[in-house]
């Protein structure tokens, strides 16, 4: 009985530290960074982009077309209307305009938080 009670002792501090643990990395700051910057790199290379509320079409060159939306509490990236990679998640809305200098990008989070972003877009993209 002795033994048992020392375990619980133990066990329960642990079980808490590593549910704030799990917590702490589900709302991870730099998520928001990283899906940035991978957008950036592929608004690099688009050829023309069309921004139509929750989702986004980019057209690489002489590549398949990629499509970001809104999937449920995610942002998902499918290339050629195929695949489900998750970009982002707890997200309870994303916009996306794109606007004669970038694209603005404007992601509401399930945290209530809001994260913005212009980022640059290729002056090739103004053709449509």
């Amino acid at each position: 009985m002795l033994l048992l009670s020392c375990t619980f002792y133990m066990v329960t501090p642990l079980l808490k530290h590593l549910s704030e643990h799990s917590e702490r990395v589900r709302e991870d700051p730099f998520a928001a960074s990283q899906f940035f910057h991978f957008l950036q790199e592929e608004l690099y290379h688009a050829e023309r982009i069309e921004a139509h509320d929750s989702k986004l079409l980019i057209y690489p060159f002489s590549e398949l077309p990629i499509l970001y939306e809104q999937y449920f509490h995610i942002i998902r990236r499918k290339v050629n209307n195929s695949g489900h990679e998750v970009m982002m998640m707890d997200v309870q809305s994303v916009n996306f305009v794109k606007t004669p200098s970038c694209l603005q990008i404007t992601i509401d989070l399930k945290s209530g938080d809001k994260v913005e972003r212009c980022l640059s877009v290729p002056l090739q993209t103004d053709k449509q």
